[in-house]
Order: structure tokens, then C-alpha cells, then sequence
């Protein structure tokens, strides 16, 4: 499909794309058979629906990619904007490219196990949008760009403005040695309910997408304005910067929390070589024995001297109570951070520590001079119930009565 020069589709209702793949017997290997939508000049493509994808493998060998591309003309000034959903409704084979300047989904998207190369052969050195209310399901993102392409260094950013809450399984990938970016943004249309959770699993083996082969690759900045990130990555990848820039007055209103690989896992690891904030909550789970745990190989920052930042711990006082008396302890440690010292401008007054009612809790900063690092610990113990305080208040009294007697 062509749209030309000033040219508009605009659907006031969904819009249905139905493909199938003819199923050739003589066909022994399989290949990618690409469909496009190319935009020139000033066009647009409005969906004031969902946008529905059946795509129909039929049995054959080869496999579908659906390409948006603009790159002729004034790129722009040409928009693709879905106001409702998208969803991919058919064979997981999928390849879902958007190698345009900007794509807006208004609601959320489900690619069904498929693929999204978020960006392929485009030739500008230039920065992409892609902005979107939430992804759900499972689905690979990558990367491409072949080596005829004559663009440096480009970048993605994945706008996130949910309204809602959505967890997504996935993998980020892209061919060896490219220094294209992708950075994520959580800028939710409302904060208190909108949450993402991103699962970067590895790849496992390399595949090829749109004709280059992939491989595990790194984010680059994250940054939190508004809403909840959840984030889990794979033991071999790391992002740029982690920024929390809450702007509300309310901590609460923008927050980050690592989380595992799997839907429901909440305990995970992240890695960054920076982090920076100004507002914002940073929610830790725990375990009895292990945590979120967040590794920051450079410096932590704030970007103004008031700046502060909410630590807040998601453990119950009766699952600590368990750990406590399983143990005979009366307080527990969970190693929650580090970052390097020297390189730091964060110490115990920019946290505020938040616990659930009924526990007591105490920040470390735990300099380590051999490494350069600092590890935030967390001593938590459960404080006594009323009754329990005022027997123990009365032992002493009598021991302290029966003391003075014997004087």
C-alpha cells in the first residue's frame, strides 16, 4: 500500500489487515515475504479504532513481514497514529517493522509472541518515537540495520503513556557492533494506575530479522516522569542511565522497581553505569533470603540539592515475623544497592525510607574502600504489638521493683 503526497487514510472504526501465505510444497526453504505501507510527502494514516493483523501462515515455510516506512519525501511530516489498539491476530511468525520517524498507539499493544523491529534500514541519523499505552503478551524487539545503510548512531524512544497496567515478556536484540540506542521512557497518562512491566529475557541463540542475524543486546537510558516501570533484565545486560524525574510534588507518582523474568516474579536485578533523580519511589521486595537489588557500576546523582528519593519495602510484617523466628533473630539485612563513592553525590539524608505498619527499619551506607563501591543495606525488624510492649514494660518494672528490694 502507497499513500502519496498529502494523501490521509482515516478509518473511524478498526481497521482489519488479513494476510495469507500460500503454501507451496516445492518451496523447501523458508523466506520472508514482506507487505509495506509506504508514506510520502505530509501523509497520514489515522486509525480511530483498533488496529487488527491476521496474519495466516497457512502451513508454508515462509513467513510475514508487515513494514510502516517513510522514508521518501519529508519524513517529518508524515504520522501513523492508532487510537485505539494493536493486535496482532494471527501466526506468532510475524515480523512487525515501523521503520518511520514517529508511531503513536493511543491504547495497547499485543504482537502475540511476534516480533517488533522497531527499527530497520532507515537512513537518517536522527532520533524515532514510538509511543504507546502499554504492551502486553510476549514479543522480541530489535534493531536492524543493514550495512549498506550509510546513518551513524540512531535513536529510539519507546514512550510509554499507560492508563492502565501491563506486563510484557521480552528480549531486546540487534546485529553485532551497532551503535544505534534504545531508550525507554515511562510517562504515564495516569500515575497512579498506569504500570509497565518489561521482562528482558536473552535471546538464547542469534535469529534473523529482516536480513541481518541478532543478537542480546543492552538499553540505553531509562527515565521515570510519571507511573510505575517494573524491569527485569538477563544476567548479561545492562542499561545507560536510570533517572527518576517525578515532577507531581508526590514521590508516588513516579516509580521503579527491578523485577524477575517471569509474570508474578517481583524479586529481580537490574544494572545501570548511572542513575540520577529528582522525585521519585524506588519500591524494593523482599525475600527471606534474596531482593530487589539494583548495581550502579558509576555514580548516583541528584539533580538539585532537595532532591530526595523514597525507598519503599514490600514485605509484610507477618512474612518478616517468619523469617525472624525461623532464623531466632531480631532483625534481618538485605543488601538492596551499590554504586561507586568517589563518583557519588548521594548519601543517607536524600532517602526516605518507607515500610510497611508494624516494622522497623534503618538504612546502611557500607563504604568499601578496596572496591570504591557503596552498598545500601537494610536492617529490618518487626516492632512489638501494644500488649506485647506493655508486659514487657512490666517484667522490667517488677525486676527493677525486686532490685531495689534486695538493696
Amino acid at each position: 500500500m502507497v499513500l502519496g503526497n498529502d494523501s490521509v487514510l482515516r478509518t473511524s472504526g478498526d481497521l482489519v489487515m488479513s494476510f495469507t501465505l500460500l503454501n507451496d510444497p516445492s518451496v523447501t526453504t523458508g523466506n520472508q515475504i514482506t507487505r509495506r505501507i509506504n508514506m510520502w510527502d505530509r501523509s497520514s494514516v489515522q486509525i480511530g479504532g483498533d488496529w487488527i493483523i491476521n496474519s495466516n501462515r497457512n502451513d508454508s515455510k515462509n513467513y510475514l513481514s508487515l513494514m510502516i516506512d517513510d522514508s521518501e519525501g519529508s519524513p517529518d511530516e508524515v504520522n501513523f497514529q492508532v487510537d485505539g489498539n494493536v493486535v496482532s491476530a494471527g501466526a506468532s511468525t510475524l515480523i512487525f517493522t515501523t521503520n518511520n520517524k514517529s508511531f503513536t498507539v493511543g491504547g495497547s499493544m499485543n504482537l502475540n509472541g511476534s516480533q517488533w523491529n522497531i527499527l530497520r534500514d532507515n537512513s537518517r541519523s536522527d532520533t524515532f518515537i514510538r509511543s504507546v499505552g502499554g504492551i502486553s503478551g510476549t514479543a522480541r524487539l530489535n534493531i536492524t540495520k543493514e550495512g549498506w545503510v550509510t546513518a551513524g548512531s540512531r535513536t529510539v524512544n519507546l514512550v510509554f503513556t499507560n492508563g492502565g497496567a501491563f506486563d510484557l515478556a521480552t528480549s531486546f536484540a540487534t546485529q553485532e557492533n551497532n551503535d544505534d540506542k534504545l531508550n525507554i521512557t515511562m510517562t504515564a497518562s495516569d500515575a497512579r494506575n498506569g504500570r509497565q512491566a518489561l521482562r528482558f529475557d536473552s535471546i538464547g541463540s542469534p535469529y534473523w530479522c529482516n536480513g541481518v542475524q541478532v543478537y542480546d543486546a543492552n538499553i540505553n537510558n531509562v527515565e521515570i516522569s510519571s507511573g510505575r516501570l517494573d524491569l527485569g533484565m538477563h544476567g548479561g545486560m545492562k542499561g545507560a542511565n536510570l533517572s527518576l524525574y517525578g515532577y507531581s510534588g508526590n514521590a508516588a507518582d513516579a516509580v521503579f522497581s527491578a523485577a524477575g523474568l517471569s509474570s508474578g516474579q517481583e524479586i529481580g536485578r537490574v544494572q545501570f553505569d548511572s542513575m540520577t533523580f529528582y522525585e521519585g519511589t524506588i519500591v524494593f521486595d523482599l525475600g527471606e533470603v534474596e531482593s530487589d537489588f539494583i548495581q550502579i557500576n558509576g555514580g548516583v546523582s541528584k539533580s538539585s540539592t532537595g532532591a530526595q528519593i523514597v525507598f519503599d519495602i514490600n514485605i509484610s510484617k507477618d512474612d518478616l515475623q517468619i523469617y525472624l523466628d525461623t532464623l531466632g533473630a531480631e532483625t534481618l539485612e538485605w543488601n538492596l544497592m551499590s554504586f561507586k563513592t568517589d563518583d557519588s553525590d548521594f548519601d543517607l539524608a536524600d532517602i526516605i525510607l518507607k515500610t510497611q505498619a508494624g516494622i522497623d527499619g534503618e538504612l546502611s551506607f557500607l563504604a568499601d574502600d578496596s572496591s570504591g563501591f557503596t552498598t545500601v543495606q537494610l536492617s529490618l525488624g518487626v516492632v512489638p504489638e501494644p500488649a506485647l510492649a506493655a508486659a514487657i514494660l512490666g517484667a522490667l518494672a517488677l525486676s527493677l521493683a525486686a532490685w531495689r528490694r534486695r538493696k
